[in-house]
């Protein structure tokens, strides 16, 4: 049982290893995907960038990533991925 009292509690990362991905190279349509470089320089973003951001995918190649999300998140990010 776990600590609620209603049994036992499921194995997240066993689960998520063992589903099925059906669409390789797709984005969820709730989401958006940006991948930046080490020194945080866009190299690939998603499509639907705009729907989210407001700049188009392919002007969002080569420019910083604070200039899209602001130097605040950045910051965070950078905070985050030190712990």
């Amino acid at each position: 049982m776990d600590r609620d009292g209603f049994g036992a509690t499921p194995d997240i990362d066993d689960a998520c290893a063992r589903e099925q991905i059906q669409f390789l190279g797709a984005i969820q349509p709730h989401g958006m995907l940006i991948e930046c470089s080490n020194d945080w320089i866009v190299i690939r973003a998603s499509a639907n960038l705009a729907d989210y951001l407001g700049t188009d995918a392919v002007a969002a190649l080569g420019a910083p990533l604070a200039d899209l999300v602001g130097p605040t998140i950045v910051h965070d990010l950078r905070g985050r991925l030190q712990l």
